[in-house]
């Protein structure tokens, strides 16, 4: 997933049709891993967790539309695009092993 920010609210372009949006109708918690490269204990990376909701508002689509979309949508006007916002309750910097977590509370 890409995602775009504004200030600390993290969007992404999904498909209404996707099962993330069905799990996200029953559950609006997320857990989103940036940087993380699947090599397993002493990775660093960003963890984010947070609430999640689904948009379809032309004025939030305009914020998060852009060209490199064209991949998965039509244009901007396509009808299954929605847009996920995360607004973060915690970020946590997963350091290299040895070091401990670092927590920031939003």
């Amino acid at each position: 997933m890409t995602f775009f920010n504004d200030e600390f609210t993290l969007y992404t372009a999904t498909s209404d049709q996707t099962q993330k949006v069905d799990e996200l109708e029953k559950n609006p918690h997320a857990h989103i891993l940036l940087g993380y490269e699947g090599e397993g204990v002493g990775d660093a990376f960003l963890e984010i967790e947070g609430t999640m909701g689904i948009h379809d508002d032309k004025s939030i689509i305009d914020k998060v539309w852009n060209e490199h979309l064209r991949g998965w949508f039509s244009g901007p006007d396509d009808p299954h695009l929605v847009i996920l916002a995360i607004k973060p309750s915690q970020v946590r910097i997963i350091n290299k092993k040895g070091e401990e977590p670092q927590t920031l509370e939003l």
